[in-house]
């Protein structure tokens, strides 16, 4: 029984520790302050491979919910492997995402003032 209750005791422990970062070598990340927001947002950046060695200009992808895309420790509901596809093409195109405000998401992401709009029931049938 003992052994029984700390082969438990592990197995709840290996499954709640933190974990690993799945983001790619070729993502990187910094803040920036945005006073309008009333906050500080996580910039996301994935750049090719031989960007550091290239000369060339590459074409900017700029993305949303950045928290989700390179990375399964920061993603709410499953890392989206925007880095891992871009590596596995070798994709010669950059990404900044933008990491949305939490509960905050929908006044950053909405154009409209939805502190004034109806709330909306949604049916599933």
């Amino acid at each position: 029984m003992k052994q029984l209750l700390l082969l438990l005791i592990v197995f709840i422990f290996h499954c709640t520790s933190a974990q690993e970062s799945t983001a790619s070598k070729q993502v990187s990340t910094f803040t920036i302050e945005a006073p309008q927001l009333k906050s500080a947002k996580k910039i996301w950046v994935y750049l090719p491979k031989n960007y550091t060695t290239s000369t060339k200009r590459f074409p900017v992808i700029y993305m949303h919910d950045a928290q989700n895309l390179f990375d399964a420790k920061t993603s709410y509901v499953g890392e989206w492997n925007v880095d891992e596809t871009l590596d596995s093409i070798n994709a010669q195109v950059i990404v900044i995402g933008i990491e949305h405000g939490g509960d905050k998401r929908i006044d950053e992401l909405t154009p409209s003032n939805t502190q004034n709009t109806v709330a909306v029931k949604r049916t599933v049938i």
